[in-house]
């Protein structure tokens, strides 16, 4: 059990889209959730910026070479060698069966890897140039940068600015997955932001997260972004169900020293039992 009475719970799930979600639970009023969106709408700009250059790289790429069923060699970009690759299709057969049909399929993935192979050194050469891995590093350092900015921009949405000590009522309690910020390089930004406010930090297993309702624990089904319950039918976006679900576990785990059993890995849904991982 986390050491002190009362905390303020912030399960955060930063997505992958233009905001970051957060659900903030206080121990003393658990009942009244409190949910907080900050827009990180710079991540995608992030993004546009490094598909653009990429895209123009790709365009002024060029190889002097013949493919086959070409009369003789031309220069081709990196774009029109791609676009020689054949997709893998395969359509289904009504004859006797509802299933693939796997000679059309065998057929087809073999077309995929002879025209693969035909333009794969000149593909290889360009996505192993530096410019590319440094483009690719810039995006990410980039996209870092917005993301922690928004965890900052959350915590202080929370109501959580002033650094926390013993005669400023409940401490907070500062919940992401384990799988989100994980870095082998020491606490990032967002960590060291949160402890220098004397928060603590947990991390937690986002197994189910976001796919278990954060209300009835009933499986979802995704609809884009958003979450229908199979139980209760309450619709709700995904990362904020996430965040919920985390902020909840660590509440039971303060209150019960219990996980919730829908989160943990060896409880099948649909017997609603916990079955041997041995």
């Amino acid at each position: 059990m986390l050491p002190g009475p009362d905390y303020v719970i912030v399960g955060i799930d930063p997505g992958i889209v233009s905001t970051a979600t957060a659900t903030v639970i206080d121990t003393r009023t658990p009942e009244q959730l409190k949910n907080v969106t900050v827009s990180q709408g710079a991540q995608i700009h992030c993004t546009k910026t490094y598909m653009k250059s990429l895209h123009d790289a790709k365009r002024k790429a060029t190889f002097n070479m013949r493919l086959s069923g070409e009369a003789e060699a031309r220069s081709w970009n990196i774009e029109e060698l791609e676009g020689t690759i054949e997709p893998i299709s395969c359509s289904i057969d009504i004859g006797q069966s509802l299933g693939p049909s796997w000679k059309q399929l065998g057929k087809s993935v073999l077309n995929h890897v002879h025209s693969l192979l035909l333009v794969q050194e000149q593909l290889r050469s360009f996505y192993t140039a530096r410019m590319f891995k440094i483009k690719g590093y810039h995006r990410k350092t980039a996209i870092k940068a917005t993301r922690n900015k928004a965890v900052d921009r959350i915590i202080s949405a929370s109501g959580l600015t002033e650094k926390w000590d013993e005669n400023k009522g409940p401490r907070p309690v500062f919940v992401v997955g384990d799988g989100q910020f994980g870095s082998s390089r020491g606490p990032v930004l967002h960590q060291q932001f949160a402890q220098a406010l004397n928060m603590l930090v947990v991390y937690v297993d986002e197994f189910r997260t976001s796919k278990i309702c954060c209300r009835c624990d009933s499986e979802c089904k995704a609809q884009g972004r958003s979450l229908k319950c199979s139980g209760c039918d309450f619709n709700r976006d995904r990362d904020h169900n996430a965040a919920t679900n985390m902020a909840r576990a660590v509440l039971m785990l303060i209150q019960e020293e219990a996980w919730p059993d829908a989160l943990c890995r060896d409880f099948d849904l649909e017997t609603r039992e916990f079955f041997s991982t041995q």
